[in-house]
């Protein structure tokens, strides 16, 4: 597996994160399976574009990342990007970390990351989990399997009924804003913005997270994502 082009595991500290299960998902025709041996495989799309240079830096990435006071703080021009991720968790500052880490993956990897964690938050009750919500996660789960522009307006669509304050909508809403293959968006669609797109792929995470220990795993599962491990092809 190459490494992600997000980069945001260089200089990583990881002590302390507890590795966690992975899960796989897929869409179904209700709303998502955790199997991915319940049917067939849908056929994986195109990468995204490669619009982020993978040589950023963690203060070229926290230009377009609402971190607070503490954290800014902590961050040093021409520090890597795994170096100020691993100081935010040093300093229990886990909020920050998921604003910042969903900014530092591509848009694919951060909506994965979040469907991930809307679909970790929901195990243990997901069959009673509200349709909206179950359409929602899964039209986002379609969209990074297959990130069309068909399928992003799709996650568009399914995103109110939800509403954004779940992590079900705000993820849908995520893949909505989110830059997939290169063709032209539909006419009178919302164009992409790769920022809102990494702006509602946190707030998915935040949202699915309900204490600090699920904030620590979700990070985990970030770094799952980034290092290659948990992806959906």
């Amino acid at each position: 597996m190459a490494t992600s082009p997000s980069r945001i595991a260089d200089g990583i500290r990881p002590q302390g994160l507890l590795r966690v299960g992975r899960e796989r998902m897929e869409p179904g025709n209700a709303g998502i399976r955790s199997n991915p041996q319940a049917g067939p495989k849908p056929a994986v799309g195109g990468a995204a574009p490669p619009t982020i240079n993978p040589d950023r830096t963690a203060d070229e990435i926290c230009k377009n990342v609402r971190i607070g006071i503490r954290a800014k703080k902590l961050l040093v021009a021409g520090m890597k990007p795994g170096q100020f991720l691993t100081l935010l968790v040093e300093n229990r500052l886990y909020a920050d970390a998921i604003r910042y880490m969903a900014h530092a993956l591509l848009n694919r990897e951060a909506v994965w990351w979040a469907c991930l964690c809307a679909r970790s938050a929901e195990a243990e009750a997901l069959e009673t989990m509200p349709t909206a919500h179950r359409q929602a996660l899964g039209a986002a789960v379609r969209w990074v399997l297959e990130p069309t522009e068909a399928h992003r307006q799709a996650a568009g669509r399914s995103v109110e009924p939800a509403g954004t304050r779940t992590s079900a909508g705000a993820v849908a809403r995520a893949a909505a804003f989110a830059l997939g293959q290169s063709e032209s968006h539909g006419v009178g669609s919302t164009p992409p913005n790769p920022i809102l797109a990494a702006r509602m792929a946190a707030a998915s995470v935040l949202l699915a997270a309900k204490s600090s220990d699920r904030l620590r795993r979700f990070i985990t599962v970030g770094l799952d994502v980034a290092y290659g491990h948990n992806r959906w092809d």
